[in-house]
């Protein structure tokens, strides 16, 4: 599988992306990514970690109860990985309110509306902080991985 990668310069004028670009001389590219089965092996990490008050929360991806990649669109897979992410806060005695930080991972910016839609179901304001990166994924099949920082 291959994706090109995409620079995504927020906050700049397009005439500046465009000379950025231009003088960097950069083009679409690709590269490989290795694939892991659609049930892995369970990975070396830990669902959520604490450092003093401080809980970091592994990325979370749409994996049913069976450990498979549900299937479904992003919506449908954004929802998975949030109850996924809220199980394992709450196997830490934590919450979605306690979540300071999200970083989520999708395969493609087109499904930020949805991404955020399902997103404001499950989070209110003050919402975290957040990070959303556009990137392939290694698990096959998933379009989201969500991981969080949360306070006790």
């Amino acid at each position: 599988m291959t994706f090109p990668f995409l620079l995504v310069m927020e906050g700049q004028s397009q005439d500046c992306s465009f000379w950025v670009l231009k003088a960097l001389k950069l083009r679409a590219s690709s590269f490989k990514v290795p694939q892991m089965s659609s049930t892995p092996e369970k990975p070396p990490l830990t669902a959520v970690r604490f450092a003093g008050n401080i809980a970091y929360v592994s990325g979370q991806l749409p994996r049913g109860s069976d450990g498979a990649i549900v299937s479904g669109d992003a919506r449908v897979q954004t929802r998975q990985s949030l109850v996924n992410l809220e199980r394992a806060l709450a196997s830490a005695g934590l919450s979605l309110t306690d979540v300071v930080k999200v970083t989520a991972w999708l395969t493609d910016a087109r499904h930020m509306a949805e991404f955020n839609a399902v997103y404001r179901e499950f989070f209110v304001e003050p919402y975290p902080a957040r990070s959303v990166v556009i990137s392939a994924l290694v698990a096959p099949d998933a379009v989201v991985e969500i991981e969080a920082v949360a306070g006790k």
